[in-house]
């Protein structure tokens, strides 16, 4: 349990220093997938003993599922300082299987796969020519069913265990943190994603260019909305999943992830996200929103129908927008809108809080492509 434990805050502590690395401009890539919590703790002899007796604890903690542990009884006559490198080298097996997602037994060429009663885990136990009793157990998350990953995490969210979950793009599925930490310069963009298009990774790759230092690109889904029921699990888990046909896009710029939350309202995303701010930094965040968005944050109606409300709480939000505009589909004709009339409706004290991406323009539309999806649907089981 103490290897555990130190294994999981160390995990936690890699992350926000990473993050406050990045934060300082030293070369960092946020968040790193491949960091891990390494723990070991060691009951060893001082003296040499007959029967040996000594026995050590190993566990690794990648920020997602990943979790290794190493069992060793050490059964041969040694000093202590040849028991440290024995336990020394079981360390950095269990290093190894974190890396190479397989288990590595020092010492033993062959081990026994035992089993496990948990389908997801890898149970091999062996024993060295000197008679040391090894078990590794490891929950790999590449060797997992990567659409149960996501389920988990998006479930999390609506049972009300988490109001925030980080899903990382790895080269073989996703890492899940459930402790979530932001670095101080990442852009978020809320929306539904139903489905994910050229549209938002565009205003993805214009909103971060317009920042002074963009760390981390994050597509942020509320799972809850303020003005439809929660979304069911399976729709939120196909909509992640859509986003891997625009990985060598989003490749080409920051980082980037897909967050999580129950936060349908902007007062709630800022009251959920501005605590995980770490490092050294801006304690605000920025939000990449289009036309549509921007009208319904200044629109009274969700404020109580009070526009003297909604100023007020606009006022006191520790956020920044940055505005890409849209096709409106109004009639007779489609209006290329960019959002500056909206901000230039408001006070002069608010219109700083948003930036006009005056030369950002995709004309992609989430019901059009919807529409077309459906259409090719149907034709295709008519053909069948």
């Amino acid at each position: 349990e103490a290897a555990d434990s130190l294994a999981e805050a160390a995990c936690s502590r890699v992350l926000q220093l990473v993050s406050t690395a990045q934060s300082n401009n030293k070369t960092c890539s946020w968040p790193m997938t491949c960091a891990a919590g390494l723990s070991c703790t060691s009951a060893l002899t001082s003296t040499i003993t007959k029967n040996g007796g000594s026995r050590a604890y190993i566990a690794a903690k990648t920020g997602g599922d990943t979790m290794i542990r190493l069992q060793a009884k050490l059964r041969l006559e040694r000093t202590r300082f040849e028991e440290d490198v024995f336990v020394g080298h079981c360390v950095l097996s269990v290093l190894e299987s974190l890396v190479y997602d397989n288990v590595r037994l020092p010492g033993v060429r062959q081990g026994d796969d035992i089993g496990s009663e948990n389908d997801d885990d890898i149970v091999v136990q062996g024993r060295t020519i000197h008679g040391d009793e090894l078990r590794i157990s490891a929950t790999l998350a590449a060797a997992r069913d990567q659409t149960a990953i996501l389920r988990e995490a998006v479930e999390r969210i609506l049972s009300g265990k988490d109001d925030a979950v980080l899903i990382l793009p790895r080269a073989k599925g996703y890492d899940v943190l459930q402790s979530v930490h932001l670095p101080p310069h990442c852009l978020i963009l809320p929306g539904s994603f139903n489905p994910p298009h050229a549209g938002h990774i565009a205003l993805a790759q214009s909103g971060s260019e317009s920042m002074d230092a963009c760390d981390m690109i994050l597509f942020e889904i509320s799972v809850t909305n303020a003005d439809k029921p929660s979304l069911p699990a399976q729709e939120v888990v196909e909509r992640i999943q859509h986003f891997e046909t625009h990985t060598d896009e989003l490749a080409e710029g920051p980082c980037w992830g897909i967050l999580l939350t129950d936060a349908p309202m902007f007062t709630q995303k800022v009251d959920c996200l501005v605590p995980r701010i770490v490092g050294n930094g801006p304690s605000e965040l920025t939000f990449g929103i289009g036309t549509d968005t921007l009208v319904r944050l200044v629109d009274p109606k969700y404020y109580d129908n009070s526009n003297d409300e909604m100023l007020r709480v606009l006022s006191k939000l520790a956020c920044h927008f940055v505005v890409g505009g849209r096709l409106e589909q109004k009639k007779p004709d489609a209006t290329f809108v960019t959002g500056e009339e909206v901000v230039q409706k408001l006070p002069e004290v608010l219109r700083n809080k948003f930036t006009i991406l005056k030369d950002f323009r995709v004309d992609v539309s989430s019901t059009e492509i919807r529409r077309s999806l459906s259409e090719d649907e149907e034709e295709e089981e008519e053909s069948q």
